[in-house]
């Protein structure tokens, strides 16, 4: 997966933030603080993985765009 820089950050803050829940004293609260994180983490992860997706649905659908376009021009042309 490709991150930006802006999204490795923050990535890599989730992460801290869960060390830092193991390393902390432990309370009533410790285990849902510590899931959260985890859902967080993998929420984020899993919009930066379709972000991809999105990303390259949009430059297919120009490539595919230019490749209709010029299909079309080479078919007028051929009936004239």
């Amino acid at each position: 997966m490709r991150l930006s820089e802006n999204e490795r950050e923050t990535i890599i803050s989730i992460f801290q933030m869960i060390d830092e829940g193991q390393n902390s004293r432990m309370d009533d609260f410790s285990q849902d603080v510590m899931i959260s994180h985890i859902e967080l983490l993998l929420n984020y992860a899993n919009r930066f993985y379709k972000r991809q997706f999105l990303t390259r649905k949009v430059v297919h659908n120009d490539l595919l765009q230019k490749v209709e376009d010029l299909l079309d021009l080479v078919g007028n042309s051929r009936f004239k």
